[in-house]
């Protein structure tokens, strides 16, 4: 038999009367004291018809234990003996009195005993049988008894054959238990003790709520038995966890390796399932058009539902079908254990523990590389561009290096070091925007050099030794610029020597050759073997311009290439004035004869604007005509704009083939002729896994070889390296940078600042912060002026804050389109003091900072779209699609904003599952707003156990309403926290959070608070008003409109709710809806009241809807419309609302305005009694106790439902159960019982029971014969109106009238001396005016006189 637990919930009530007498009798006689030994004989005669008794009143409880499944299978006398016993234990708790039951569980046969008796509870403390007993059967309330089994095997092998593993365990559940059965835990009142049977031992579990009484649904009993479950069988469940994980992630890898096999596939353009192909080249597309994290939980719901697709078809691959099916077993082997039946498997896709899956599927479709025939399909994958054909040795063999332009690749990485303001405003209705922080700059990226350099390009032939000169000028990789150069840069053979390389530089340059004068330039500029001489460096340069200059006209087959050369020196500023016009056209002539390094030069002009009007259409084409002729330079600036769809249409595969092309061309180049700047750009392409593997130590090694060649890329490069790296030395990072600093390297003078302001890596120095920061935001850096823009406007001792400077730089470094600096700048337009107010401005830099993927930017456009703000209007579509940007990159704030939207149903319809999602998202981000509003919707609508935690954690960052919620719980059970709360409240600053002094009124209006001040609740109350909240306002005109606290005052009441009707508060508008249409101290306008309510509606109040429905429904103040009434009462129903739950089961049960539908009657007044509504409790109760042909009669639940309706007050409900229990119809009869449901309900004014139970008194049915108490019974049920009542009373009257006719006649014979009169019949009497008779019996009987 497999592991599994029965939990048997029982509730002390009677089973049908006709059998209980012989369960009773069989309970009484049976020879249960012994164990019988399964000698095999089979189950008698008497025993079959009790089980086949059993089997028809209890149901459930006879089919769902361990002995009836033993029974079935092997129907033995012993069997028999134990299913029937199994069946009676739970049938005496239903049978016996309370404090039967308790003696019963404490001292049968075969309980395990702790002392005297076999009861425990939640301490060890002794427990008083006797006393215990009468203390649960006085309480008052339902005592539940449940039973809880497991199979001798079972039992035996988790260790849980012994009361002492029971007790443990209980122990440990109550709280589980507790909650389930809705009854708080201080009020749970619990007894246990455990019965060794021979088949299946079991507990006995009694408890009860010495407050509100609990409520038991399905779903309860399956969380009770998964509870209990877990722990009784944990190795079972480690097991079948452990299988169910291994085969989640062999589905996992067998998915996997399918997806690889099809991107083969497809590679090889051997795909057949042109779906499947559809659907993963759709979601290709679709997740390159999406920002952030790129996860199933944050993709869009179109994209969910792509993933989903192909996931489900992926399921249906045959191994991984399997695996799936075999996983699905382990999942109900587990669910056996405590579900009574399975439920439905679900598909893979829907299955939240293979989000896994889903998310691979995610990774593998983003990286895939899908062939330009997949657009036969209909299926749009963007430009297509021709894949340079693979490069031969020759092609790039002879190619000396290209240094490349100054770019800020803005796809690296970015940190996010945010700086929190020092005062947030701590407000529940909205998240202030002031609290939003700064984002950093972060750290530049790495960026190739502009270093001027340009390569000998042996395309053109140059001559290998000069020709003669006659002392002029001249081009020649002559043997000793070759060695020179070798010398340089080194090789494996050869070590870097910087004397040498000089040495052979100088004879070279002397000789006329200008290679060499423009090497010289280069190193007496980067210091290479010596101190830099900028002085030198400029005169070395000036001299190779001057030489291409002279030898350009000449017309020899080196022109183009000192067309070329000129054009660089333009370009950098080398030897000569920087002009990009002039470079433009020298380049131009050199692109004319189809020179590749020309294109690649002329193309970066175009893509940035230097010198020429920005043209990214034309950079693309120039990019592409150097890259086919082998340029891996060109390749490289291709790769990076088809990968962004910069002047051209966004295709990765492309870009990734290009990234590639362009590693092989750059490593190839460094091999053949070593140079530190193509070390440089190789370490970076490893650093950063582009065209190659991530490989950060090999990038550390070409760092290193660069560096010391005095490249201060390299530099700058290795040091953030360094800095990155724990197990670095520091100090030799900072070294690095100040050695490129001085070398005038602009990014490391920006990080150098940075670390200077910091004051970490090194001491903080704010003035050499500003040294750097400036030297390197000269240079045009526009990290260097964000963060010194920051630095000026926020100040930093000994810097004082300088608004015109930070503005200044701020601007610089917008203009160059660095997002942060174009977010602080549109914060700074829209909410600041420090600068005149421009939303036009501000919302034009937050939108070109939003479009960049700053997702503080987008929050903060969506912010301003959703409030709007003059003269921007307000957008709620535009809002929406900004603050979901930034929500998918986990920004906390649009999360939380969201995530708000969905819950309150405000700009946006209602999702519970969305607000979910987005707010835990913001809380895990330590959002104490959205942890705040994460626990009230974990507590509120999924009464979870975490909700607390998530409230606490908000109340930890001074959140006011988790403080005031902690607060107002902890106002009964455990005040002095309760105080503490509320003092951590009053400390808080209110001067700019109106809620602040709203929490603190209401809390000091509270009945439960000790230390209630109506006065000073009030005073709070109007401070928090008097700061513009609506709630206060709200809160003020319930006070003045109900005079509970205060004087009745309803014209100001009506003063506040206009108030805070104006701030749109729903409520209010509600309220002021009911008092027009009520003419409540307003004059009475049925459409002004029918207005506001359906402002309120709109709003989704529920009270509003409620109140419309009625409205509609009742046809008086306005035409009734069925279809309305029921669009408003479900609409309010939806909201947990358990009078419009109530309504709706009433109209569909009258079936007069809408078909009778008993299962939406029930549905309904179940739900409403759910909810506490006592009338469909009663409602319920009455239903199942008539019983139709619709509704089968349940005595069990109309006991169950009307003993609710009875805790709760309800007169009808303590009318009907004293009715029942007085005279017996159904129920066990129980006098004493039914008298005291039927006292209650006289006390509460039923008339009904008042005529019950006078007729009673007046017949002496069931109670001693009380004339007079029958008469004042009868009288008070009469003055209620009870027309009944006035009857019994006339008829009671009449009858003796009668009587009194008889007596006197009688007494008139014996005074004449008739003795015989005594026994003679009366004779007829004539008519008898019984009125004239009744009014004179009344008066005699107000008199005191007695006619018994």
């Amino acid at each position: 038999m497999p592991a599994r637990i029965i939990f048997k919930a029982h509730y002390l009530s009677g089973k049908k009367a006709g059998h209980i007498e012989n369960y009773i009798e069989y309970m009484g006689t049976r020879p249960g004291v012994e164990i019988f030994d399964d000698d095999g004989s089979p189950a008698t005669e008497k025993q079959k018809q009790l089980i086949e008794q059993l089997l028809e009143d209890c149901g459930k409880d006879m089919t769902e234990s361990f002995e009836y499944e033993d029974y079935l299978a092997n129907p033995t006398k012993a069997n028999a003996s134990a299913a029937i016993t199994a069946c009676l234990d739970g049938l005496y708790g239903d049978t016996a009195t309370k404090e039967n039951y308790i003696d019963y569980i404490a001292n049968r046969p075969r309980v395990e005993k702790l002392g005297k008796h076999g009861l425990f509870s939640q301490t060890d403390a002794p427990i008083d049988l006797e006393q215990t007993a009468s203390q649960v059967a006085h309480q008052g309330n339902n005592v539940w008894t449940n039973i809880i089994s497991l199979s001798r095997a079972d039992a035996e092998k988790t260790g849980f054959d012994n009361a002492a593993a029971w007790r443990d365990l209980l122990r440990s559940k109550v709280e589980t238990i507790a909650r389930n059965y809705k009854i708080p835990l201080r009020d749970f009142v619990w007894y246990a003790a455990f019965h060794n049977e021979g088949h299946h031992p079991h507990v006995h579990f009694v408890f009860y709520s010495e407050g509100k009484d609990g409520f038991l649904t399905e779903k309860a009993i399956e969380n009770i038995k998964s509870s209990l479950a877990h722990e009784i069988f944990r190795q079972d469940f480690s097991a079948i966890y452990e299988k169910q994980t291994q085969l989640r992630t062999n589905i996992k890898d067998e998915s996997t390796q399918l997806m690889d096999q099809l991107a083969r596939s497809i590679a090889a353009e051997g795909y057949e399932d042109k779906e499947l192909l559809e659907q993963i080249v759709n979601l290709k597309a679709r997740l390159d058009t999406l920002l952030g994290k790129k996860q199933y939980g944050y993709l869009p719901k179109d994209a969910k539902a792509l993933v989903d697709d192909i996931a489900d078809r992926i399921a249906g691959h045959e191994n991984i079908a399997k695996l799936y099916g075999l996983w699905y077993e382990q999942k109900e082997e587990i669910m056996k254990i405590y579900k009574s039946a399975l439920t439905e498997r679900l598909p893979l896709s829907e299955n939240r523990e293979f989000t896994s899956v889903k998310n691979m599927i995610i990774r593998e479709v983003d990286k895939l590389s899908l062939p330009e025939e997949s657009l036969s399909y209909g299926i749009d994958l963007g430009y297509p561009v021709d894949t340079p054909s693979a490069w031969t040795d020759a092609d790039i063999s002879d190619n000396i290096p290209l240094f490349d332009d100054l770019s800020m690749d803005l796809d690296a990485d970015f940190e996010k070091d945010l700086l929190a303001l020092s005062n947030p405003d701590f407000s529940v209705v909205d998240m202030p925007t002031d609290s939003i922080p700064y984002p950093d700059d972060g750290e530049a990226p790495f960026s190739f050099p502009d270093d001027a350099d340009a390569p000998l390009d042996f395309d053109t032939l140059l001559p290998d030794r000069p020709q003669i000169t006659n002392g002029n000028p001249y081009i020649a990789w002559s043997a000793d610029y070759k060695q020179a150069r070798l010398y340089l840069f080194g090789n494996s053979d050869v070590e870097r020597d910087f004397e040498k390389a000089l040495q052979l530089f100088l004879r070279e340059a002397q000789s006329g050759n200008a290679l060499a004068m423009y090497d010289l330039g280069r190193m007496y500029a980067d210091g290479l073997g010596m101190d830099t001489d900028a002085e030198q460096s400029a005169e070395w340069y000036g001299k190779a311009f001057r030489a291409f200059c002279a030898l350009e006209p000449e017309g020899t087959k080196q022109t183009t290439y000192l067309q070329y050369r000129i054009g660089k020196m333009y370009d950098a500023g080398l030897g000569t004035q920087q002009n990009y016009a002039k470079a433009a056209q020298w380049y131009e002539k050199a692109v004319a004869a189809d020179h590749k390094h020309a294109e690649y030069s002329l193309a970066g002009l175009y893509a940035r604007g230097n010198g020429v009007e920005q043209n990214l259409v034309r950079a693309f084409d120039l990019y592409h005509r150097s890259a086919d002729q082998g340029n891996p330079y060109a390749c490289y600036e291709l790769a990076k704009m088809l990968r962004e769809g910069v002047g051209t249409n966004s295709d990765p595969k492309a870009a990734e083939q290009y990234f590639q092309l362009a590693f092989q061309g750059f490593s190839k180049l460094e091999a053949d002729a070593p140079d530190d700047k193509l070390e440089y750009r190789l370490g970076q392409m490893l650093h950063t896994g582009t065209g190659t593997e991530q490989d950060d130590a090999a990038a550390e090694a070409l760092f290193e070889k660069s560096a010391s060649a005095g490249n201060v890329y390299a530099q700058y490069a290795l040091a953030m390296l360094w800095l990155h790296d724990d197990t670095k030395d520091a100090s030799k990072a900072v070294e690095l940078l100040e050695k490129a600093s001085e070398g005038d390297n602009a990014m490391a003078q920006y990080a150098l600042g940075k670390l200077y302001l910091a004051g970490e890596v090194i001491d903080k120095d704010v003035i050499k912060a500003e040294k750097w920061l400036l030297q390197s935001a000269e240079h045009d850096n526009a990290y260097a002026q964000y963060r010194l823009g920051k630095l000026y406007l926020d100040g930093a001792d000994p810097i004082s804050t300088d608004v015109d400077k930070a503005l200044t730089w701020l601007q610089k470094s917008a203009e160059q389109n660095n997002p942060f600096a174009q977010y602080i700048l549109g914060k700074l337009y829209l909410d600041s003091d420090v600068v005149a107010k421009d939303v036009i401005k501000a919302e034009k830099l937050l939108l070109q900072s939003a479009k960049q993927g700053n997702a503080s930017a987008q929050y903060r456009l969506g912010k301003l779209y959703l409030d709007g703000m003059d003269p921007i209007q307000k957008n709620v579509d535009e809002s929406l699609a900004w603050l979901q940007k930034a929500a998918d990159q986990d920004n906390p704030f649009a999360q939380y904003t969201l995530g708000k939207l969905y819950l309150d149903g405000d700009e946006v319809k209602p999702d519970l599952l969305k607000a979910e999602e987005l707010l835990q998202a913001s809380a895990e981000q330590d959002n104490p707003y959205a942890a705040y509003r994460y626990g009230c919707l974990m507590r509120d609508v999924y009464e979870a156990e975490e909700a607390l935690q998530w409230i606490q954690k908000a109340a930890e960052s001074e959140h006011p309403g988790a403080l005031y919620t902690l607060c107002q719980q902890n106002m009964r059970d455990d005040f002095a926290a309760a105080v503490k709360h509320l003092h951590r409240l009053e400390q808080l600053d209110r001067s700019e959070n109106s809620f602040i002094a709203y929490y603190l009124g209401k809390l000091y209006l509270m009945d439960e608070n000790k230390c209630k001040n109506v006065l000073l609740g009030i005073t709070y109350l109007s401070e928090s008003a008097d700061m513009g909240n609506d709630m206060a306002l709200y809160a003020l005109g319930k006070l003045y409109l109900s005079g509970k606290e205060i004087p009745k005052n309803i014209p100001l009441s009506v003063s506040y709710f206009e108030r805070a009707a104006n701030l749109k508060n729903s409520f209010a508008v509600y309220q002021l809806g009911q008092l027009y249409l009520s003419g409540i101290g307003v004059p009475k306008d049925v459409q002004k009241g029918l207005a506001y309510l359906q402002s309120s509606a709109r709003k989704e109040n529920e009270s509003a809807l409620y109140a419309l429905g009625k409205l509609y429904l009742a046809g008086e103040d306005v035409p009734r419309d069925v279809d309305k009434a029921i669009n408003y009462l479900q609409r309010a129903a939806d909201k947990k609302n358990s009078f419009a739950h109530y309504q709706l089961g009433k109209l569909y049960l009258n079936g007069e305005l809408v078909p009778k539908d008993i299962a939406k009657v029930i549905s309904h007044l179940e739900e409403a009694a759910n909810l506490e509504n006592e009338t469909a409790m009663y409602t319920l109760g009455v239903l199942y106790l008539n019983g139709d042909e619709t509704l089968p009669k349940d005595i069990n639940a109309a006991v169950f439902y009307l003993e609710k309706a009875a805790e709760k007050g309800n007169g009808f409900a303590q009318y009907q159960l004293g009715k029942l229990y007085f005279i017996g119809d159904d129920v066990q009869q129980d006098v004493a019982r039914g008298l005291a449901y039927l006292e209650q309900a006289v006390s509460g004014g039923n008339d009904t029971a008042m005529l019950f139970l006078g007729r009673a008194y007046l017949s002496g049915n069931n109670v001693p014969k009380n004339i007079q108490k029958g008469l004042e019974l009868l009288r008070a049920s009469a003055a209620c109106g009870n027309t009944y009542a006035a009857q019994t009373i006339d008829s009671f009257y009449a009858g003796a009238a009668h009587a009194a006719v008889a007596i006197l006649y009688k007494l008139s014979m014996l005074l004449r001396g008739n003795t015989a009169a005594m026994t003679a019949k009366a004779p007829v009497m004539p008519a008898v005016d019984h009125k004239e008779w009744i009014s004179i019996l009344r008066k005699k009987a107000e008199q005191g006189i007695r006619y018994d």
